[in-house]
């Protein structure tokens, strides 16, 4: 995060801890202005016996706040000091388990939380005051309520008012104006009412309609068949959801939508759209298991999304007049979409879209035909009609079984996410009229070469990388890319796709490994995320500083590189070439790849930590590993690295110099065995090998029995530290 993203952060959490201090200081100042208008409780009998504990707010309202019951109907009083009653506290009728009904007043305008729980026996609910919402947590614990009126002013309803299990009637007051889609789903009902004074709805004691009847809104009580009145054009969302009893409906002439979900998950049989019918929307038949016969009649023009998916039907015919069709619209049915045994079709004389024998499904339009996606999934090899210039977005999407795809010549687009995690496919032929390929168009598929025709002017960052370079734990497929040398914009360099941009740049799109040693161009600033990752072929890698964007895993490679150098553009400390080799160990392997799997620009600093922490041994990426460096391979390495000691972390610093201190010894005999008198010099020099430690040493090299390594030792003695050699023998 930026600096100034950072502080203007803070800025936005201080002005919001700012706001919510003056909301909690305004209630609780209105909380002490109530407080301070609220009389003391005082009590009220009603004629029935019933104590009402009640407050009087600023000597012109009531608010109940308790009632000691008498009767099993319980009426909450209008009126109470010839003062109105306006409001109820919350919990003031809890565990009231005498009563059997409670009717409140229409001048109660506001009602606590949890009013009436766990009144067990109430059995009616007359809630017909003037609060303007319900709340479901008025009757929690309600279980035997099975009359419900809900407040007059209430302006909707949710699927909540069937908490209460036994509601057997239902009286929605003169303010409802929405019902939430699909509330009536698990509905019990016997009896539906609604106010006459209501200008929204209305009723005919079992479906709910708008006012002016040309909206069917929802089937509220469950039956078995249902007749629309005459009049509707629109069946709402969800009207007949979930009502699994359902099994007929007869639908009126006029009809033009009939929504989403609509008779999603019923036991309908049989559906006939009316001629007047334009539009099924989305999931409008979805999970319709009984569903064998759909007669969809011409001026039919749109069906959405898995309109039909998981039904029962075994053959469908769309109109001729159908203009758009929708996703996996017969997704998990028994049609079959293709072959000359198709068992779902589209009327032929279509002019807006076709279906192909592939059952892939075109848009036809004015450049030529448009794919919109494939039908069927279970096809291994799929061939475009001739006359196609584009593959639209997701047209193929998830189709595992692909395996090959012919595109035809004149193809000019495939667009964004066309192939995507189409992990069969193999093949593709690249037309040469080929100009755009689409962000992600190939991810994750299995396609082995590509071959960038001379026309090709665009190519999404990830179109190229598939399923082992993406995620998987394999090598990338994609092993070969080809360029069309008349190509002005894209061009092969060392195994490397690279894109000139217009900005005089270029980036690296993809790697196919057909060249171990890489060097990038001088124009090349930005590698494309998951590059080169997965990659098993490269061995040697020439990179500079020029490159100042790395997209995600874009250098995440998988194998050990023997040399990796990195160019820099302007000295650093007086290093203008980095040359890395990591050890040839599994530590080394994962550790460079986890620094270089990182990078987010060429960070020089950030590759020495991953080096230092290999040759440290500060990191362990398998216990079991017995390929650790042998001692003396990793001392020539820490002292190499010691000489030069740029970018070296005081952790790791601090690590080598405890190793050297406490095992100076062991190390000075692992480095005579090789007769190394060099490295012996340098931990002279570097402070390791001291007057302190020198005689042990020589002690250990002269157990060698090599005569010219331990005459070295003894030449130091004499000649660095002054010491006496007299009590060796040579």
């Amino acid at each position: 995060m930026a600096l100034t993203e950072a502080k203007g952060s803070l800025e936005e959490q201080a002005r919001a801890a700012r706001f919510s201090a003056q909301l909690f200081e305004e209630k609780e100042r209105q909380a002490a202005e109530l407080a301070a208008m609220t009389s003391e409780q005082r009590v009220f009998e009603d004629e029935d016996g019933n104590a009402w504990g009640y407050v009087v707010i600023a000597e012109r309202v009531v608010r109940i706040e308790g009632c000691s019951e008498q009767v099993e109907e319980l009426c909450v009083p209008a009126q109470i000091e010839g003062l109105p009653v306006i409001a109820v506290a919350a919990e003031a009728l809890a565990g009231k388990t005498a009563i059997t009904e409670v009717h409140f007043p229409e001048s109660v305008e506001q009602i606590g939380a949890y009013v009436l729980r766990g009144c067990s026996q109430l059995r009616v609910a007359d809630l017909a005051c003037s609060a303007d919402r319900y709340d479901p947590s008025w009757l929690k614990g309600c279980t035997k309520v099975e009359e419900l009126r809900v407040p007059e002013r209430a302006a909707s309803l949710k699927p909540n008012i069937f908490d209460l299990p036994q509601l057997k009637r239902l009286y929605l007051g003169r303010g409802i104006e929405e019902l939430e889609p699909g509330m009536f789903a698990k509905s019990k009902l016997d009896s539906i009412q609604i106010s006459a004074e209501n200008t929204a709805l209305r009723t005919d004691g079992a479906g709910i309609y708008s006012a002016d009847g040309s909206c069917f809104v929802a089937l509220a009580i469950p039956r078995e068949s249902y007749a629309v009145e005459p009049g509707v054009t629109k069946i709402a969302k969800k009207a007949f959801a979930g009502i699994g009893a359902l099994a007929q409906v007869e639908i009126p002439q006029g009809l033009e939508l009939l929504d989403e979900f609509a008779l999603a998950r019923t036991a309908i049989t049989s559906f006939t759209a009316p001629e007047t019918l334009r539009c099924i929307g989305r999931q409008a038949f979805f999970n319709c298991r009984e569903l064998a016969e759909v007669t969809l009649n011409e001026g039919l023009e749109e069906v959405g999304d898995e309109a039909f998916c998981a039904s029962g039907i075994t053959r469908l015919q769309l109109p001729r007049t159908i203009r758009e069709l929708g996703k996996k619209v017969v997704d998990r049915t028994a049609l079959k979409c293709s072959g000359a045994d198709a068992s779902f079709s589209i009327e032929e004389g279509s002019q807006a879209i076709r279906l192909d024998e592939y059952g892939v499904l075109y848009a036809i339009e004015e450049e030529g035909l448009r794919v919109i996606r494939g039908m069927d999934a279970s096809l291994p090899e799929i061939e475009l009609l001739a006359g196609t210039y584009k593959v639209g977005e997701g047209a193929f999407t998830k189709q595992m079984n692909l395996r090959r795809v012919v595109l035809p010549e004149g193809l000019l687009y495939i667009e964004d996410n066309a192939f995507r995690d189409c992990r069969g496919l193999e093949q593709v032929s690249v037309p040469s009229t080929l100009r755009s390929v689409g962000n992600n168009a190939f991810l994750d598929t299995s396609i082995a070469a590509f071959k960038v025709p001379a026309s090709l002017e665009r190519i999404g960052r990830t179109a190229l990388i598939t399923l082992g370079a993406h995620h998987e734990d394999w090598a990338p497929e994609l092993e070969l890319v080809e360029v069309d040398p008349a190509n002005p914009r894209f061009y092969k360099h060392c195994g490397m796709l690279v894109e000139r941009r217009d900005d005089g740049h270029a980036q690296v799109l993809v790697y196919d490994g057909t060249e171990p040693v890489v060097f990038f161009p001088d124009e090349v600033d930005t590698v494309c995320p998951y590059a080169f990752r997965g990659t098993k072929k490269l061995q040697e890698l020439h990179i500079s500083d020029r490159v100042k964007a790395i997209g995600m895993r874009g250098l995440a490679f998988d194998c050990l590189l023997k040399d990796i150098y990195i160019e820099c553009t302007q000295p650093i400390e007086g290093h203008s070439k980095f040359h890395f080799s990591f050890p040839d160990t599994k530590r080394g392997e994962a550790q460079q790849n986890n620094a270089f799997g990182q990078l987010q620009n060429m960070d020089v600093e950030f590759i020495f930590r991953g080096y230092d922490l290999t040759i440290t041994n500060a990191a362990k990426f398998d216990n079991k590993s017995d390929d650790d460096l042998a001692l003396y391979d990793q001392v020539c390495l820490l002292v190499e690295r010691l000489e030069d000691p740029l970018f070296l972390r005081p952790v790791h610093q601090d690590t080598i110099d405890k190793m050297f201190t406490f095992n100076i010894v062991e190390i000075c005999k692992a480095v005579a065995r090789h007769d190394d008198r060099g490295t012996i010099d340098k931990l002279v020099e570097l402070g390791y090998l001291n007057k302190e430690n020198v005689y042990d040493v020589t002690d250990a090299v002269a157990e060698l029995k090599d005569a010219a390594m331990t005459g070295h030792m003894l030449e130091l003695i004499r000649r660095r530290f002054g010491l006496d050699t007299a009590r060796f023998e040579i």
